[in-house]
């Protein structure tokens, strides 16, 4: 029903927001987040926090913040051997 979606929506618009705040004030990633969908994407921020709660060894070793091909292929890697 239309009541049923404006709450989800409300929802996910209140989830985002904590967790951007989480992210930001708690986590304090070496950069702000402002979108967690674009400034996730290359797999860095992801290895970065895995590593700020001891669970990605080899993070400042392998990890890059670039958006080349290379460097998101590299990352998402390193996430999954990490998982």
């Amino acid at each position: 029903t239309r009541e049923r979606k404006k709450k989800n929506t409300l929802f996910k618009i209140i989830m985002s927001h904590l967790l951007l705040k989480w992210l930001n004030e708690e986590c304090r990633l070496s950069r702000t987040v402002y979108s967690i969908e674009d400034d996730f994407k290359n797999g860095y921020l992801f290895g970065e926090l895995l590593d700020r709660f001891g669970l990605q060894p080899n993070f400042k070793k392998r990890f890059r913040d670039t958006n080349t091909a290379k460097a998101k292929l590299v990352n998402f890697c390193e996430l999954e051997k990490s998982s």
